[in-house]
């Protein structure tokens, strides 16, 4: 059992390019997926926020914990370091686009994540990372802020350097990402 849970953070700040309209509102089998995500992480943890972008943050922060990418334009690894650093705290970050993600599948991540001190996320039977869904201790700021600032934003990359690995074993199908509108169920 973990004694120590991490705050919950959805990435919701990407462009949506290959979806064509913005992710943090994607619906799947009729449910917003943000609602899902939401009501997954309030299981595990109580403090929920958002990472967004500019237009994002106008439209949902009345609503929600918000914190607005601080790095534009760095991809999800920005918008971890933000969260990072805005709530001083470990973070459990999961991606918008995976409306299959649940509870199970989270908790051996946060556990090993806890008991290490390290990044974790998983890995699937090719030894290949799933950077999101992953646990991010508060201490990765200054490796991440490194990376960052030498433009090396691939999650895949710091995870091979800096990452503790979970097998995915049979979890797999919940890792399905809704990239896009030919994905949506």
């Amino acid at each position: 059992m973990v004694d120590s849970l991490p705050k919950g953070l959805i990435l919701l700040g990407g462009q949506s390019s290959r979806m064509g309209s913005d992710k943090a509102f994607l619906e799947w089998n009729g449910e917003k997926v943000l609602d899902k995500l939401l009501e997954r992480l309030k299981a595990i943890t109580s403090d929920v926020c958002l990472s967004v972008n500019d237009s994002q943050y106008h439209l949902l922060k009345e609503t929600h914990q918000c914190i607005k990418d601080k790095y534009k334009l760095k991809g999800p690894m920005g918008g971890i370091l933000s969260s990072l650093e805005a709530l001083k705290s470990d973070l459990l970050v999961l991606a918008i686009d995976m409306p299959l993600i649940d509870k199970e599948t989270l908790m051996p991540l946060i556990e090993a994540g806890v008991s290490s001190g390290k990044t974790t996320a998983f890995t699937n039977p090719n030894h290949q990372w799933h950077p999101l869904p992953s646990y991010w201790p508060k201490n990765a700021v200054d490796s991440l802020k490194t990376r960052l600032e030498t433009n090396q934003l691939a999650l895949n990359q710091y995870l091979k350097t800096f990452g503790k690995a979970i097998p995915i074993g049979d979890q797999l199908p919940y890792f399905l990402n809704v990239n896009r509108p030919t994905d949506i169920k």
